[in-house]
């Protein structure tokens, strides 16, 4: 089985999802990181400081 080829969109595409995203908000078209709760993780989850030794 292989990885599916990298979609690399045209700049078109990319102005037209921002649009999108600008008129009807967050969607799986068009997606802004309040979408995504778990990319909040990293405040929460991140590795504790240690102290150089």
């Amino acid at each position: 089985m292989t990885a599916p080829a990298m979609h690399l969109a045209e700049l078109n595409e990319v102005l037209a999802r921002l649009a999108h995203l600008q008129e009807q908000g967050d969607s799986d078209h068009a997606f802004g990181w309040t979408y995504l709760k778990e990319a909040q993780l990293w405040k929460t989850h991140a590795c504790a400081q240690v102290a150089a030794e």
